[in-house]
């Protein structure tokens, strides 16, 4: 009996573990349009809020596709960011993906 009380604990602490990563994972991921260029990185219009500034470091990884991107960023481009948000609004990006405009994208809707 203390077998299978232990086993049904062990298995809610599990269950709640995963839905804090995914809910963590959801609030880091940002998608948008780029629609400026800044010094630090690039500002992006979202669905959320209307701008948000994306800051990029040497440590940022770009990827297009499969590939690593060389060419940097450009007004228009659609991306996915992953990062932290700073205190100060900012997104430090740790990962910027750049998608094509004409893929369907569905991302799950996120509370303002």
């Amino acid at each position: 009996m203390v077998l299978v009380l232990l086993g049904i604990l062990l298995a809610i602490v599990l269950s709640l573990m995963g839905v804090r990563g995914y809910m963590r994972w959801e609030d880091r991921q940002y998608f948008g349009e780029i629609i400026r260029i800044t010094d630090m990185g690039f500002v992006i219009t979202d669905s959320i809020v209307k701008e948000r500034i994306i800051d990029v470091s040497d440590q940022t990884v770009v990827k297009k596709g499969p590939h690593t991107e060389q060419d940097g960023f450009h007004v228009g481009d659609h991306v996915i960011i992953v990062g932290e948000a700073s205190t100060d609004g900012h997104v430090q990006a740790t990962l910027v993906r750049i998608v094509e405009n004409n893929q369907d994208i569905i991302l799950p809707r996120r509370k303002p």
